[in-house]
């Protein structure tokens, strides 16, 4: 009988020792959200949106005969990618732009962000090849 008691006396403390310690605990941390994860987009202004979709890249091939097309007239804020269709590597040099070297098959993009005309040339090749663009 002293052994029911005691087990009786024993659930009853552990019963009320959960109740006062360990159960509010679980409450609390059911409680916690974890933070969301932030996304950050970026966001332009109508004018930017505007001038991104109206960007064109046209394209100058540069071979042994010369520079295709020798002139070009684009817009502003356009890109020419400049490509050499030579069997050698060349150096690419503008007027707002140092000499940058392209193996063959290798390109490179410029863009143009201010009005004028512009001259390009490439210094391996002979006759020394030379171009204009005309940003409007």
């Amino acid at each position: 009988m002293k052994w029911l008691i005691l087990a009786v006396i024993f659930l009853v403390l552990g019963f009320v020792a959960y109740r006062q310690f360990v159960e509010p605990v679980l409450k609390k941390s059911s409680q916690i959200t974890p933070a969301p994860t932030e996304i950050i987009i970026p966001t332009k202004t109508p004018e930017e949106i505007k001038i991104i979709s109206e960007i064109m890249t046209h394209e100058v091939l540069i071979n042994a005969d010369g520079a295709k097309p020798k002139v070009l007239g684009i817009k502003l804020h356009d890109q020419v990618r400049f490509v050499n269709k030579t069997s050698r590597s060349i150096t690419v040099n503008g007027d707002t732009w140092e000499g940058v070297l392209l193996a063959p098959e290798e390109n490179m993009t410029v863009a143009f962000d201010e009005a004028g005309n512009l001259s390009y040339k490439v210094l391996e090749l002979a006759p020394e090849v030379t171009g204009q663009i005309f940003v409007e």
